[in-house]
């Protein structure tokens, strides 16, 4: 599937920082995916411009999607989220749903 968007809408046109605010032209492509609802060839992207591509990205860090900065004119495939350290103790990998703290959502059975 790829990124989700053309940064580049209209020939010849710079794409701008997606932080809320900003028009400064991007030179960094944030690559992101939320694991709980994207498979791993769903990559989503943010454009950053030098001043915000740290924010963007540590953003979506905090919140453990998978991120990849690159240079806006590279594309990203895919986001594997198995270099995550957390991933397999909560569930991500093996052992099904998570609800929103990140922990295993018991089912029935197990209750």
């Amino acid at each position: 599937m790829g990124a989700t968007f053309d940064l580049f809408t209209e020939p010849g046109s710079t794409p701008v920082c997606s932080r809320a605010g900003c028009s400064t032209a991007a030179s960094w492509r944030v690559n992101w995916r939320n694991p709980r609802i994207h498979p791993l060839d769903r990559v989503k992207i943010w454009a950053a411009c030098d001043e915000h591509c740290d924010f963007l990205a540590g953003y979506l860090r905090s919140r453990t999607f998978p991120v990849k900065v690159t240079g806006i004119d590279e594309d990203v495939d895919q986001l594997d989220d198995s270099h995550r350290p957390d991933a397999v103790q909560h569930g991500a990998l093996h052992g099904g749903p998570k609800n929103d703290v990140g922990e295993r959502t018991r089912s029935a059975n197990e209750r």
